[in-house]
């Protein structure tokens, strides 16, 4: 039986925060947590963390995780998560296909990632491979100030649950004062600014070979957002809309303030266990 395998692809030269999987999150790397919070799912048959590090190797391997070495050269990490794939189903003398049904972009910088949401996207790429190759994730995005901040991404979405674009920009653009908030929003918190997108990505195999075969894209590198790259494909990018609600607390650490955002986030976490527990 094929599986489903998330790969976390992690690198120490990151611009805004140098050696961001290993920032500490309240005695846990943010590597770590990460690969936790991608192990609860229920979906997810295999969990590896994709590196062009030996550092991050020796770290992962210490909290019992699994990691493999990819090219430094390589450009993104939708391109790391199909070496590492490759990697795997060499190891089975097998093509990736052959092993693999879905897989999935996990991104590392996303600690505290609800694991249902992983989930929900792998069922609906799973039932929507006859229209697409690969499937992110978005929400409501209901703050005018995170909407017009270019460290927001943000996605326009059909009403087929496909994307048309994404951007750093605030998109759709509200020509007038009143047309930004005009479409009620599907989790019923009301009207909102657009949609907020996370960087989770699952692909068909065959979806991530033709991404991995492709040169970086003119859009791609100027928004610095590797999903471009599928749409100046031509291919069709499935979006599976999540509920506000449910990310509140996947903060995506990209920048000092992200990180001690999460850090925030992991005392609320940590306090409701130990609650628990008692």
């Amino acid at each position: 039986m094929k599986k489903i395998l998330s790969v976390i692809p992690a690198r120490l030269a990151s611009t805004r925060l140098p050696e961001k999987p290993l920032k500490d999150i309240l005695g846990k790397s943010l590597i770590q947590r990460a690969w936790e919070r991608a192990k609860l799912s229920k979906t997810v048959d295999r969990v590896v963390v994709a590196t062009d590090s030996e550092q991050i190797v020796e770290l992962v391997q210490s909290f019992g995780g699994e990691a493999i070495m990819t090219d430094p050269k390589l450009q993104c990490g939708s391109e790391r998560v199909k070496a590492a794939a490759d990697i795997l189903a060499a190891q089975e003398n097998k093509t990736v296909s052959e092993v693999f049904s879905i897989i999935i972009n996990n991104q590392g910088d996303m600690p505290f990632l609800p694991a249902g949401v992983v989930d929900d996207l792998v069922k609906f790429l799973a039932a929507n491979t006859d229209k697409f190759q690969m499937a992110t994730i978005v929400s409501p995005l209901h703050s005018e100030e995170q909407f017009l901040s270019p460290n927001v991404v943000k996605a326009v979405v059909t009403s087929r649950n496909e994307a048309l674009y994404f951007s750093r920009a605030p998109i759709p653009f509200p020509r007038g004062e009143h047309e930004r908030m005009s479409f009620e929003s599907p989790d019923g918190k009301g009207l909102v600014f657009g949609f907020k997108h996370f960087g989770l990505y699952a692909f068909t195999p065959e979806g991530i070979k033709a991404y991995s075969t492709s040169k970086q894209s003119p859009l791609e590198v100027v928004e610095k957002l590797e999903q471009l790259r599928v749409l100046e494909m031509g291919a069709r990018v499935g979006v599976h809309i999540v509920a506000s609600d449910a990310m509140k607390d996947s903060v995506e650490v990209d920048t000092p303030s992200d990180l001690e955002r999460a850090r925030g986030i992991a005392k609320i976490v940590e306090g409701q266990k130990l609650v628990g527990d008692g």
